[in-house]
């Protein structure tokens, strides 16, 4: 029943031309999010939040109550700026595992500083790898 739940979000999701995932790996990931016990409506609201990047939905806009639908994880709201995110992990893992993609990023801030790297200068995409001279 719940491989049914989430084959049906992801084919949905291949319908409306949102490709959150290739399709060779779909059972993978759907393997994986079962053995994690991941909540797929959880899974939707963290989705949901990082596609909008953090605005508001129509519902929220017109303050209506949307039914049966959790609020998003608080550890989501840090990756609804593009900015934040490493390109190297594909949306639905942000959406399944937010509080382990926080603590990468400050165990990944921690790292770059105990090294003595300028964090600000790679944090930039098409930036060259520069180390503080101190």
């Amino acid at each position: 029943m719940i491989h049914k739940i989430w084959r049906d979000l992801f084919d949905s999701s291949i319908k409306e031309g949102l490709s959150i995932a290739s399709k060779e790996d779909i059972e993978q990931i759907i393997d994986l999010l079962i053995t994690d016990k991941i909540d797929p409506q959880i899974f939707i609201s963290n989705l949901e939040a990082l596609l909008r990047m953090g605005m508001p939905s129509f519902d929220e806009f017109w303050d209506a109550k949307r039914v049966h639908q959790p609020t998003p994880s608080p550890s989501v709201n840090y990756f609804t700026r593009l900015g934040r995110r490493a390109p190297a992990f594909p949306l639905w893992f942000y959406a399944a595992y937010p509080d382990v993609m926080v603590w990468f990023h400050e165990w990944q801030k921690k790292y770059l500083k105990s090294h003595n790297f300028d964090d600000d200068v790679f944090g930039s995409r098409n930036s060259k790898i520069v180390w503080n001279k101190h």
